[in-house]
């Protein structure tokens, strides 16, 4: 039997640009790897899945918000280390993404000691402030993502405590009922 993916909202938490299907393997192999018992142990699985989810967004996002800012990174650099105005730096900057534009700009950085690390600094300089706002919100995820798995091993350890209980007492009473009739020992012989 093939185990379900567990949600409870109406609606996959899917942006317009994530398949549903990842989601729906996500969901899959944490089912199946945890093997939730109870409404209580699905209903944290589903948080350690949305959160994941939420985790792996914010994580895939980090770059492509870096590199939208090349283009005026580059303008910056080329305006304050070279000294070009405005106009000529931003047509420079549009000739990076073509592979001739992008030698002519490292030609006229290079004397400064920049390259195309001095870009992504300068780029990540330019969204640093949404950088930040995506590590909380990663940091936000990363957190209920831990508490759940923190309660869910609770929860499990419990329930092994329990099952531990449980043998042993019903162990312990077939030591007492072997000891009461000493016969039962030669009965199987």
């Amino acid at each position: 039997m093939k185990p379900r993916p567990i949600s409870f909202l109406a609606k996959l938490p899917l942006l317009s640009t994530e398949a549903a299907e990842d989601f729906e393997s996500l969901a899959t192999a944490m089912v199946q790897r945890i093997a939730p018992q109870g409404i209580v142990e699905e209903v944290l699985v589903n948080d350690v899945v949305h959160a994941t989810w939420e985790i792996i967004r914010s994580q895939r996002c980090r770059t492509p918000l870096i590199q939208s800012a090349y283009r005026e990174a580059l303008i910056n650099l080329l305006q304050h280390a070279t000294g070009l105005d405005e106009l000529q730096a931003g047509l420079l900057g549009d000739a990076w993404f073509g592979e001739a534009g992008k030698q002519e700009i490292m030609n006229r950085l290079a004397p400064y000691h920049l390259d195309e690390t001095a870009i992504e600094a300068e780029a990540m300089k330019l969204h640093c402030s949404e950088l930040e706002t995506l590590d909380r919100l990663l940091a936000s995820a990363e957190g209920r993502r831990n508490k759940a798995l923190r309660l869910l091993a609770e929860l499990q350890a419990v329930t092994a405590r329990r099952a531990r209980e449980i043998s042993t007492q019903f162990t312990d009473s077939a030591k007492k009922i072997d000891v009461q009739r000493p016969d039962a020992a030669r009965d199987g012989d």
